[in-house]
């Protein structure tokens, strides 16, 4: 895959099989090293509906096929009450530069399937 850069917005979509969390992932790439912000909504069957902002960072593993591994590091709650909130890590196989698809694990353990498609 020819050299991509991650750098601009993203539609941000999971799936964690008893609910979904949707939102928007701003990316800055510096040469494979990335941060950003994702602002998510979260629903779940067991759960009130909230609103969070997290802060990421992460790079991409390049070679045959290339990835994206990403991490939140810090999270705010911004609408909504939540107990305990657990940070993420996604990684993903950057399809192409305008969509990333893989696997979600939040510090639980709770599992989820996420797409990142560029805006």
């Amino acid at each position: 895959m020819d050299e991509i850069n991650l750098t601009g917005e993203w539609h941000y979509h999971e799936d964690f099989g008893y609910g979904t969390s949707k939102g928007h992932l701003v990316l800055t790439d510096q040469a494979g090293e990335i941060t950003g912000t994702l602002l998510a909504t979260e629903q779940s069957e067991d759960a009130e509906t909230f609103r969070v902002k997290l802060l990421v960072e992460g790079k991409i593993q390049e070679g045959e096929i290339s990835f994206l591994q990403l991490s939140a590091t810090s999270y705010e709650i911004i609408e909504g009450e939540v107990d305990d909130y657990q940070l993420d890590k996604w990684r993903g196989r950057i399809m192409s530069d305008k969509l990333i698809v893989g696997e979600a694990e939040d510090d639980q353990g709770v599992l989820g399937i996420f797409t990142f498609k560029r805006t």
